[in-house]
């Protein structure tokens, strides 16, 4: 008799059965020591990482999907921010000094980021309300929150034939620049220039709706429960990407449409 062994040979879709549940193993293992070594963090509550992160600011819901420029404001929308009044025109610029007296002399057109727009105070406590006091001539807020200076120039050349300002002010950061290099910002979609020829080409436009094609969002909505996952990306300082605050132009997909 043969001391060889009976049997058949393992086959080669228990091997592949075999190592996928070690994987999965493992990775539940590391989940579990990943919530028991963090005491805010619990064996039995699984939440949802990437909601808690991209957790919209006060007064979102007073701006819109806009498919050129990525978000604008709703014109006409009033409500408040940080208990402060936020307002827009029927031209999507932010109301101001509704209680002074009407200001006169040529038009002057603002345009900028949330430092324009007023970020977390009232209509009337803007830089750009501040300046249609001081100089009685009529000022226009249209900065929005968030833009770079991509956006800024888009959103000019969009309301400058409408408005015919004689005067236009260009408010921007050294942030705002480095924004032009993103395709996402604040987990919203926004356009971008390359460089073509001797000039720019704008691209990202129509803006897509979603950050994310529906692939990587299933993949996201999965693995955006794991609290290792969400360890590894903070330690290696990509949670801005993985959440989807910001993403650069490189990572835009082949298959997103551009102009």
């Amino acid at each position: 008799m043969s001391g060889r062994a009976s049997g058949r040979p393992p086959s080669l879709r228990g091997g592949m059965a075999l190592a996928a549940a070690t994987v999965v193993i493992c990775l539940l293992a590391g989940e579990a020591i990943s919530r028991l070594w963090d005491p805010g963090a619990s064996l039995w509550r699984w939440p949802f990482h990437l909601a808690e992160a991209s957790e919209p600011a006060p007064g979102t819901t007073q701006f819109a999907y806009d498919a050129t420029l990525g978000w604008a404001p709703v014109a006409g929308s009033s409500g408040t921010m940080l208990g402060k009044p936020l307002s827009f025109t029927a031209v999507g610029t932010r109301v101001q000094n509704r209680e002074a007296p009407p200001a006169t002399g040529p038009l002057i057109v603002a345009f900028g980021d949330s430092m324009t727009e007023g970020y977390a105070v009232g209509d009337d406590e803007t830089w750009p309300a501040a300046l249609e006091r001081l100089t009685g001539r009529r000022v226009l807020n249209a900065g929005v929150r968030g833009y770079g200076l991509d956006q800024m120039v888009l959103r000019a050349e969009r309301l400058v034939p409408e408005l015919k300002p004689s005067t236009v002010v260009l408010a921007f950061i050294a942030d705002d620049i480095s924004r032009t290099a993103l395709s996402v910002r604040d987990f919203r979609s926004k356009p971008y220039f390359v460089p073509d020829g001797e000039g720019l080409a704008l691209r990202n436009v129509p803006v897509p709706e979603a950050s994310f094609p529906p692939a990587m969002t299933w993949v996201r909505n999965m693995v955006g429960h794991s609290h290792l996952f969400d360890r590894i990306v903070t330690r290696l300082g990509l949670r801005p990407y993985w959440t989807g605050r910001e993403i650069g132009t490189v990572s835009i997909p082949s298959s997103y449409p551009a102009a």
